[in-house]
């Protein structure tokens, strides 16, 4: 089974509350992924997102 990791991120310095980048992109998560992708917007946004939706559709198409 194929491993991907999507998530959003805010690249700012003032901060929006979240956990620093570096943070949650682990070594071993990031080693096992066969695909990672991150989206430069709120976490509350990126499931509407066209960019997003393309890219899970792709990958929900290819497991069935």
């Amino acid at each position: 089974m194929s491993k991907h990791w999507l998530f959003s991120f805010i690249d700012s310095t003032a901060g929006d509350g979240t956990l620093c980048l570096i943070n949650e992109l682990r070594s071993d998560a990031q080693e096992e992924a066969d695909r990672i992708c991150g989206y430069q917007k709120l976490d509350r946004v990126i499931l509407h997102a066209q960019e997003t939706v393309k890219v899970i559709n792709l990958l929900l198409e290819s497991v069935c």
